[in-house]
């Protein structure tokens, strides 16, 4: 029950990135099925025990309201999901999917960027075969940065959005950074956030200082595996920047573990983007969840207001 609670309070109170608190609040969603479960339980145990059916009572009532309060945080997020918005010329179609190294084949990844007519794919962490795989299977798109055994994080570009060029990365995991910037804005940035863990989250609050800061300049779209839910962020948005997600009432659908229901899952994958970017559509990609990734693929189209 408590875990459910700090997951309410959380954001209010800036407890969203306090180790342990952390893990509890992106677990909303299937604490929250827990409770119910729990609920459901003792309100049975209640009509076969006739003796403490009033302790029982008062447990099970307890349950159900921090189960309805939770649930109410729930549907403000929303668990809708959009079907991707119709190609139209000048949207930034954006395909991020974190594939865990190579637990999805290049040939995957390739024939969803397709079906999406996605022209940006990121990759929060995929090996350097698997990414130079796919520059072959993508012809038309530039990997930034050059491939490199130790780097972990990329971006393909679509040739249809003109020069771009990747520059060096100066966050604190600069391997599992990548930044994208053209002669025109936007800016693009790729990164993987650690995880949080039992021991601290110094590594984790500081790589998503670093996004909160870079998401200040105008004009920027910072895309990933962020490892945190909207609920860690303490609100919709990062910096500038804000949840695609959110802004399409699709906040609370999970995008990890691809073994849970996306309403039980944790949604810890973004797109944030400044508020000159119009979010058109955001899914959480579903039909991958038998690929042998950890982590469903999220699509969003953007068009410039």
């Amino acid at each position: 029950m408590l875990g459910v609670f700090l997951s309410l309070m959380a954001g209010h109170f800036g407890l969203g990135r306090v180790s342990i608190v952390s893990s509890l609040v992106a677990g909303r969603n299937a604490l929250t099925a827990g409770y119910v479960g729990v609920a459901v339980g003792f309100g049975l145990l209640g009509i076969f025990w006739t003796r403490g059916r009033q302790q029982v009572a008062v447990f099970g009532i307890s349950f159900v309201l921090v189960a309805t309060c939770s649930g109410f945080g729930i549907a403000i997020g929303g668990i809708s999901n959009d079907f991707p918005a119709r190609t139209v010329s000048g949207d930034l179609r954006i395909l991020s999917w974190n594939i865990n190294g190579d637990l999805v084949s290049a040939e995957q990844v390739a024939a969803v960027a397709h079906m999406n007519d996605a022209n940006i794919v990121v990759l929060p962490d995929a090996t350097y075969s698997t990414v130079v795989q796919l520059a072959d299977l993508m012809p038309a798109f530039t990997v930034s940065p050059t491939p490199t055994e130790r780097q972990e994080t990329y971006v393909l570009t679509s040739s249809d959005l003109g020069r771009l060029q990747s520059v060096p990365a100066d966050g604190p995991s600069s391997t599992k950074e990548a930044i994208v910037v053209s002669a025109s804005p936007p800016r693009l940035i790729a990164i993987h956030v650690a995880q949080p863990v039992l021991r601290g989250n110094s590594q984790w609050n500081a790589d998503l200082a670093w996004a909160e800061s870079e998401c200040r300049v105008p004009n920027t779209i910072l895309v990933g595996d962020f490892n945190a839910t909207v609920d860690n962020f303490g609100q919709s948005s990062l910096g500038g920047c804000n949840d695609a997600a959110s802004t399409r009432k699709a906040a609370s659908t999970g995008t990890w573990p691809t073994f849970l229901a996306p309403a039980l899952g944790m949604p810890i994958d973004h797109i944030l983007a400044s508020p000159n970017w119009l979010v058109r559509s955001f899914t959480v990609i579903t039909d991958q969840d038998s690929s042998g990734a950890r982590h469903r693929p999220i699509f969003a189209a953007l068009a410039e207001r």
